[in-house]
């Protein structure tokens, strides 16, 4: 079975991290574990950034103009009414890091990589 180009990075990174700790093999699975969940999180972190500011100028557009739901999403047959504010937050968020996450997560690792190679 071939493996993924994710896996084949997240291999490199573990392998860099391993022998710059000098870690032995034998925690392997958990040190990838570790480096992607680490990964991962600063993915969702950058995420929820941009989401807490687009729905924090969302807001103040509401506070100034006297909106405060997000109304009227639609998108060919589908459309959402009114959602509140944190549902909004929460479909955005979950927009974003479906169509995003793993191209950031691949950059992170390269930048992970890059990193580790010049120590």
């Amino acid at each position: 079975m071939k493996k993924s180009p994710k896996k084949i990075r997240i291999i490199e990174i573990k392998c860099l991290y391993l022998s710059i700790n000098n870690l032995k093999p034998e925690r392997d699975m958990e040190t990838t574990n570790q480096i992607e969940k680490a990964l991962e999180k600063k993915v969702n972190a950058e995420i929820e950034e941009i989401v807490e500011q687009f729905t924090n100028a969302c807001k103040a557009l509401g506070s100034k103009y006297g909106c405060h739901v997000f109304q009227d999403l639609k998108y060919k047959d589908s459309s959402i009414t009114t959602l509140r504010p944190e549902e909004f937050k929460n479909i955005i968020f979950n927009s974003l890091q479906k169509k995003y996450g793993p191209s950031m997560l691949a950059k992170k690792s390269e930048e992970l990589i890059a990193k580790l190679d010049l120590i």
